[in-house]
């Protein structure tokens, strides 16, 4: 890969990758779904589909030694090791979890083989984030965070400025209940409603453009994700997310 910035389809690759590691972190029996995105990545790499997995050996393996050499002696294991559990009659059980490790490893070697490009925001933040909505119920939100392992949801306040929704702030609300009527009922308010009476308090945070630099946001970070959105006028357009955790 060249230095600059990501092309689309180096963006696209990455995201990619990510949506197949949030997979398997999930569920580990989901290997064989993941591992079909390592065939898409060569794909994309080699412009040209070809007949299966290790047609694209080379092209996988390079990508994953653009990361620091700290484990690149592993990389020719670990795409081995994925290539051959793929191919396997057995695809459940502990079999295909302890697989799944190695899949994993493999993955991060490519995302930082690819990261290693970014320079802007918008290279290395995640497209199109799982957002709440003044109009979801409380419990949509709740379900949305456990499902992902979300702390904070992005959304848009009632005076237009985008900010976050914290799941201790949802935990604060929901222990009001005194009992399950009650919990049903907090569950099944709008979240509008909710802020509006002062029940949820949003979270303010820093915004970014995708232009900025990451060593420009770096420096700037907290441990609270940091909301990349484009501007109309006065008004807001999310466009990505961006936490400490997307730069490791």
């Amino acid at each position: 890969m060249n230095t600059g910035t990501l092309t689309d389809d180096h963006k696209a690759m990455l995201a990619m990758l990510r949506d197949a590691r949030a997979m398997v972190y999930r569920d580990a029996e989901s290997f064989n779904e993941a591992a079909a995105v390592l065939e898409h990545v060569g794909q994309m790499l080699r412009g040209v589909v070809l007949s299966g997995l290790n047609d694209y050996q080379k092209c996988i393996c390079d990508l994953a030694r653009e990361a620091p050499p700290i484990h690149s002696e592993r990389v020719d294991y670990l795409f081995d090791t994925v290539r051959r559990a793929r191919n396997d009659s057995v695809h459940s059980g502990d079999y295909i979890r302890h697989h799944s490790i190695r899949l994993v490893e493999l993955l991060l070697m490519l995302e930082e083989g690819l990261a290693m490009t970014g320079k802007t925001v918008g290279d290395l933040m995640v497209q199109n984030p799982t957002v709440a909505e003044l109009w979801h119920n409380v419990a949509a939100a709740r379900r949305a965070m456990l499902t992902n392992s979300f702390s904070y949801l992005p959304i848009q306040g009632p005076d237009g400025v985008w900010k976050l929704l914290s799941d201790a702030e949802v935990v604060r609300y929901l222990r009001r209940a005194g009992n399950t009527k009650e919990r049903g009922e907090l569950l099944g308010k709008h979240l509008r409603q909710a802020i509006d009476a002062g029940e949820i308090t949003l979270t303010g945070c820093s915004h970014c453009s995708p232009d900025d630099s990451i060593d420009a946001i770096v420096e700037a970070m907290t441990h609270l994700p940091v909301l990349v959105v484009s501007k109309n006028g006065s008004e807001q357009r999310l466009v990505g997310i961006l936490t400490a955790f997307d730069l490791l």
